[in-house]
């Protein structure tokens, strides 16, 4: 098991924590599975669903470095609470604070570094009535041959 160290300070880079090599999208993946190897955080879920949405709400503590499944629809993320850093497809981080509210596209795949204890919630539509339907009908943490990471999140009151 290969330790990785992370810090909250304010010039924290989730950047340097990447391994060398490949491409971004294949340097997050190795980074993934090296994360799997590591003790996990417990991030406590909670669910929702109605008239064909799904809510996903998870909290998550500081000093947590995650990263997300592979979204295979368009979806709204709400950040009720706190701040991370996340890695941009460009290469560029960028922290992402609370409140803001924006649409994820499909094939987004995101590391970030959980800067302050956070509240995230993701809304999605669907036609599956349970988390584990909802999961399969949803999300991917197999890398598919089409994945583009996305650029910048845009934050309410940015300009396109």
């Amino acid at each position: 098991m290969t330790d990785i160290a992370v810090t909250t300070s304010e010039t924290a880079s989730v950047l340097s924590l990447l391994p060398a090599g490949g491409t971004l999208e294949d340097k997050i993946f190795a980074l993934e599975a090296m994360m799997l190897e590591q003790p996990q955080v417990d991030t406590p879920l909670r669910h929702w669903f109605c008239n064909g949405m799904y809510a996903r709400e998870f909290s998550v503590p500081a000093g947590t470095l995650l990263t997300g499944a592979i979204h295979l629809d368009d979806s709204i993320a709400v950040m009720q609470q706190g701040r991370v850093r996340v890695v941009n497809a460009d290469g560029t981080e960028q922290d992402i604070t609370a409140p803001a509210t924006f649409v994820q596209p499909a094939g987004t795949k995101r590391i970030g570094l959980v800067m302050e204890d956070m509240v995230w919630t993701t809304f999605h539509t669907c036609k599956a009535t349970n988390v584990e339907a909802a999961e399969l009908e949803l999300v991917t943490n197999e890398r598919p041959a089409t994945l583009q990471l996305t650029g910048r999140v845009r934050l309410t009151g940015e300009n396109p």
